[in-house]
């Protein structure tokens, strides 16, 4: 897993809480994060949808990753919220992004968020 943004008080948690966008292979998200979304009905419909290939294919510049899928994480591990692979674009917050840009950094377990500095 890997992140890719910070949101300070991300306000799509109750509370607001730290988030991290996160990069995470299809393969570790069904252990990892998945379990977060309990019986996330939005999960289970649109699954499929979140799965960056498509999208990361037609646009590589983007330096996004196929086969993956992106979350918002809360910093302290416990909760997650799947976007879609192109989630974090200015169009959503009328030219303002929540969004501050980190250096990207890899993890292997949610316990390592609450961590970091």
């Amino acid at each position: 897993m890997k992140t890719l943004l910070f949101w300070k008080d991300c306000w799509r948690f109750t509370p607001p809480q730290d988030a991290y966008w996160v990069e995470c292979p299809a393969s570790e998200a069904m252990e990892k994060i998945v379990p977060l979304l309990g019986d996330s009905k939005e999960w289970r419909d649109r699954k499929e949808s979140y799965l960056s290939t498509t999208f990361a294919t037609a646009n590589p510049s983007l330096g996004l990753q196929a086969d993956c899928y992106y979350f918002l994480v809360s910093k302290d591990g416990t909760e997650a919220i799947p976007t879609a692979p192109y989630y974090p674009y200015s169009g959503q917050w009328n030219a303002y992004c929540p969004f501050e840009e980190i250096k990207p950094f890899s993890f292997g377990s949610l316990e390592e968020l609450k961590k970091v500095t």
